[in-house]
């Protein structure tokens, strides 16, 4: 008869194997097979369930006496079973896939073979599990298999969910660029030398506090707000044009979007320097170069953007050039009266 420890191992080496192969697949990216069906989003869910369902029945059975060899071999099976046909649909989501896909379908892959393998190696390893310890196991399980149920399926969605992810960072930088001005005029009414802090948030900001801004150094922070909206803005066109795109999967129409989410993600990176370059004690060099960067960023997504994607979007997409321009020369217009004047450092 089998142990439960054999059984164990064996399940073990059996979800591992099967996400070395749902590995290999992504990194080879192949075409589907003629009449391979496309994954769906019920699908997936009703895996990721099944994997929750086997896992809980695990936690239960070891919450109290152990069970018997067989029972185990049977547990553990019935786990590896629901895992495997849930990397199987991944796999075939990987299909055709770009590299935002799926890096996309890894990362939500690993963690649920990371709690399966880890909850059968306890249970098979502890002759007396202590009171609670097997729920959390299973709890390990269920929020791996709830981010899975939540993987993107194709392209169009991977890329999207991207965009907007990167166009909330930007988001949060003018919300906090906001708060720090509007303290700052509230310290300059009072008078003195203050922080900037926020206490109900002190400690997710590992205690930091910004200087409070001089009063030119609030010019220059609000005269780059227009410049970091347009970014913003930049990102929602993005997300716009995106959605009129029955399926990202032509290889062109694939290489394009990946190319403009490349640049995204550099555009998103520069406008976080250019909230730190903000925060006082400001440089004029270092808000000057964040600005530039971003202006480059800028014209290098509409520049990216192909003809047959500018369709419907070719008037939006003027406006937003006009007013990059107008807000990269008002940053610059409002740093060279600020230098000349001596007024921050340079």
């Amino acid at each position: 008869m089998v142990s439960a420890s054999d059984g164990a191992s064996a399940t073990v080496d059996s979800m591992q194997q099967a996400a070395t192969i749902l590995t290999g697949s992504l990194k080879s990216s192949a075409p589907a097979p003629a009449g391979e069906p496309t994954p769906t989003k019920q699908e997936l869910k009703t895996l990721t369930d099944g994997v929750k369902l086997e896992a809980s029945k695990i936690g239960i059975m070891w919450a109290g006496s152990q069970p018997s060899p067989a029972e185990a071999q049977s547990l553990f099976a019935a786990l590896e079973h629901r895992h495997s046909q849930l990397f199987t649909l991944l796999c075939r989501a990987g299909y055709g896939g770009g590299p935002t896909l799926l890096q996309s379908l890894q990362s939500v892959a690993v963690p649920v073979t990371e709690a399966c393998t880890h909850i059968v190696k306890y249970v098979a390893s502890i002759k007396i599990i202590p009171e609670g310890q097997a729920a959390k196991q299973v709890a390990k399980v269920w929020a791996a298999c709830d981010t899975a149920s939540t993987a993107c399926l194709d392209n169009k969605t991977a890329i999207g969910r991207r965009l907007l992810h990167i166009s909330r960072s930007v988001k949060d930088n003018i919300r906090e660029l906001q708060e720090v001005s509007v303290e700052s005029q509230a310290c300059s009414h009072i008078g003195g030398t203050h922080n900037v802090s926020d206490d109900a948030n002190s400690e997710v900001d590992l205690d930091f506090q910004a200087d409070a801004m001089s009063p030119i150094e609030l010019e220059v922070a609000e005269s780059s707000m227009p410049l970091l909206q347009v970014v913003l803005d930049v990102f929602k066109l993005l997300i716009r044009i995106l959605l009129t795109e029955d399926i990202v999967s032509e290889a062109s129409t694939l290489d394009d979007w990946e190319s403009l989410l490349f640049h995204a993600k550099g555009l998103a990176d520069v406008s976080n320097d250019l909230g730190a370059a903000l925060i006082a004690p400001q440089d004029a060099s270092e808000v000057t170069s964040a600005a530039d960067s971003l202006n480059t960023g800028c014209e290098l997504i509409f520049d990216e953007v192909p003809d047959h994607l500018k369709d419907g979007h070719a008037e939006a997409i003027e406006s937003l050039i006009a007013r990059l321009a107008d807000a990269h020369t008002g940053i610059h217009d409002r740093i060279s009266a600020d230098v000349s004047g001596l007024t921050i450092s340079c």
